[in-house]
């Protein structure tokens, strides 16, 4: 059994993120799962999923990554895990709370995030489709973890729409990933069909029946 959730939580995030990695984690297969990210596979540590990263020392509650991967180096690269929610019909994209904007001491670091930040805060009126201040605020949680921008990467892995508009979707992932590469940030997507596909393409002959359960429930 590869899943550890049942079938009601197909549409969960964090369902098929540990369905996809966990296989990847308990056989210590870390090169393949990197060839097929298509990152670094050296000095792959361990995984962990849900984790948190504080903000602010006094926050008491902080978002959860869905899975991040550490490397021995100190390196993290966080990855959030996104299935059918974008295109939900009680999807609602909340923008950044005032606090985030206004207590993050590592804004000035960063000025052409800030200045989105801003735009969509409190409320976000710009995307439809992608929760973009949720990845903001794992930026801004692995950033005060590690407070060196070369030692953290974000990776966002998605469902492409089928029924609605995948185009306007991807503009939005991409809207924000240039807002990241003008501070400097690492900023990677992927979609789940890709992904499996690279499985299928890296993994050995052993991951047959994984790479069967895969195909059979997500693509």
């Amino acid at each position: 059994m590869y899943s550890l959730f049942i079938d009601e939580y197909l549409h969960s995030s964090s369902a098929i993120g540990v369905n996809v990695f966990e296989y990847w984690k308990q056989n210590k297969r870390f090169e393949t799962l990197a060839k097929s990210l298509k990152v670094s596979s050296l000095n792959i540590d361990f995984i962990q999923f849900e984790e948190k990263f504080k903000i602010f020392e006094s926050s008491k509650k902080d978002p959860n990554i869905d899975v991040v991967i550490h490397y021995t180096t100190g390196s993290l690269l966080g990855i959030e895990c996104k299935f059918t929610e974008p295109f939900s019909s009680r999807k609602i994209n909340y923008g950044l709370k005032e606090k985030y904007i206004k207590d993050f001491k590592y804004w000035g670091n960063f000025p052409n995030l800030n200045k989105l930040a801003k735009e969509i805060g409190p409320d976000d009126k710009i995307f439809q489709y992608f929760h973009c201040a949720q990845i903001i605020k794992h930026f801004m949680g692995l950033y005060t973890q590690k407070k060196d921008i070369n030692k953290i990467k974000l990776m966002y892995i998605y469902l492409p729409a089928i029924m609605e508009n995948n185009q306007e979707y991807v503009l939005e992932i991409e809207r924000l990933k240039k807002v990241f590469l003008l501070d400097g940030v690492k900023f990677y997507y992927i979609t789940w069909n890709e992904l499996i596909r690279n499985f299928l393409k890296n993994a050995e002959a052993t991951d047959k029946e994984y790479l069967k359960y895969l195909v059979e429930r997500y693509l």
